[in-house]
């Protein structure tokens, strides 16, 4: 039904353009329009026309939130070069929020995996520059808070285990709080783990206990002791190994999407 409006809402503006002529505001509504309809229905073929009227709106005003409409379009196809253009363009033009930077960052992320399957040293730091700009603007977020540990997590592989990823481990715990859910519990483990590597008991107990939360809600950790073969120790490792675990998670303890752009 919503959709439906948007359509509506996106023909009843064509129709002014072709009776009346276009203006910014005309075509600017029309993307407005498109890009919604498209969130609800993702039909990709609207994003053409989006991109069009985006193009025809520029004409007539050099307007930081046709950048940002661009921006959109370029992460909706994964054009994650075209997302970041356009919205450091958006930035220089004065324009911020929590959104703009998260999605700078999670467009960072993205560039990483695409340039070299995730681990782009270069394209990490940038991206946590970014996720930290929009913590700076609301610290209680849970979209960049969940974009921060993943992306220290991923530069910590990236540099081998140079880089420590404390801050993310804080971010994880922040979102665990409300969202206990699989990606989040399992990014905790691997965050504490990590941590606990350099000696910090209370990351290590952090850890068993990110497992055993996982645990409670199906998802296998058998890979997880795999990677971190050692970070337990003492702890009891085999009573998890031993416990029966489901081989799935229901549909309703997922987060649909473990990346968010926010």
């Amino acid at each position: 039904f919503v959709a439906r409006e948007f359509r509506a809402a996106r023909d009843s503006f064509e129709d002014c353009i072709m009776n009346q002529g276009g203006s910014f505001e005309t075509h600017f509504a029309v993307a407005s329009a498109g890009l919604h309809e498209y969130h609800l229905n993702h039909d990709s073929q609207i994003l053409d026309i989006v991109e069009e009227h985006l193009r025809l709106a520029a004409r007539f005003a050099n307007d930081p939130r046709v950048s940002l409409g661009f921006s959109e379009v370029h992460l909706s196809k994964m054009q994650y070069q075209l997302a970041i253009d356009a919205l450091e363009k958006v930035i220089d033009q004065g324009l911020e929020s929590v959104a703009i930077w998260n999605n700078l960052a999670y467009s960072y992320l993205g560039l990483s995996r695409e340039i070299s399957g995730g681990f782009h040293c270069h394209c990490l730091r940038k991206a946590i520059y970014a996720i930290e700009q929009s913590l700076g603007l609301d610290s209680s977020r849970i979209e960049p808070r969940f974009n921060h540990a993943i992306i220290e997590l991923a530069l910590h592989r990236a540099t081998q285990g140079d880089f420590v990823p404390e801050n993310g481990l804080k971010s994880i715990r922040i979102v665990a709080g409300s969202r206990p859910v699989e990606p989040v519990l399992f990014c905790g483990a691997c965050l504490s783990a990590i941590v606990a590597q350099n000696g910090n008991q209370d990351a290590k107990s952090e850890c068993f206990r990110y497992l055993k939360r996982c645990q409670e809600i199906g998802v296998r950790i058998d890979n997880f002791i795999e990677l971190y073969p050692n970070v337990l120790g003492d702890l009891p490792v085999e009573s998890l190994m031993n416990d029966t675990i489901p081989s799935s998670v229901s549909d309703d303890s997922k987060i649909n999407r473990v990346m968010f752009s926010g």
